[in-house]
């Protein structure tokens, strides 16, 4: 079993892997306190975030159907716009949220958007999500998965970044060479984030 890229038929598939993965998380209560089931708004950003690499990076699977999905965006491509966020499905996502949920959202992006900015002036690849099916988990797919694309960044002499809300996924990251390089807070929230980064980290 290799790794291989996603296209757009596989749109849907991917975005169940990562809305199974992601339920219960520190996020989704920050987003949603009522703790209410918001299935439609979770698949739809997933599957508008998938398209949105395969479009302007890379999503990367192991397994058919996908055990494990990673979605990054790529040095060598332009970074998408406002209007490529928009075609890719995020424009839907306003009419799936009440006001106060529309501006926990924009906090959140705002803060992570922040916190990147903030940390990588660089040139670098950037994983916006990797999710593995629950089912699947504990088996190594995450790691290889990760190796892949980190081996051609070697390659190519380019770090990388990412970065996670939850501290269950820094020794995951860190076994693969990731660091820590920077830490925040959620503004109005508990919520607790982690600036990570592979290869030529100098920590801040």
């Amino acid at each position: 079993m290799d790794p291989y890229l996603l296209d757009e038929h596989t749109v849907d598939v991917a975005a169940q892997v990562f809305v199974d993965a992601f339920v219960g998380s520190s996020v989704e209560a920050f987003l949603f306190p009522d703790g209410a089931p918001r299935t439609t708004f979770h698949h739809t950003m997933f599957s508008a975030m998938t398209r949105l690499a395969i479009r302007h990076g890379e999503a990367v699977a192991l397994g058919v159907p996908p055990g494990a999905v990673a979605l990054w965006l790529l040095p060598d491509r332009a970074p998408p716009t406002e209007a490529d966020f928009v075609s890719a499905g995020l424009g839907a996502l306003p009419a799936l949220l009440a006001a106060d949920e529309t501006a926990r959202l924009a906090t959140l992006n705002a803060h992570f958007d922040a916190m990147h900015a903030r940390v990588m002036s660089e040139t670098h690849r950037s994983l916006l999500f990797l999710a593995v099916a629950p089912t699947q988990q504990g088996l190594g797919l995450g790691s290889r998965l990760m190796r892949h694309t980190l081996a051609q960044a070697d390659a190519a002499g380019t770090p990388c970044f990412t970065e996670t809300a939850n501290p269950r996924n820094l020794p995951f990251y860190e076994r693969l060479g990731f660091r820590v390089i920077a830490t925040g807070l959620v503004p109005g929230s508990q919520v607790r984030t982690w600036a990570l980064r592979y290869g030529y980290v100098t920590v801040r």
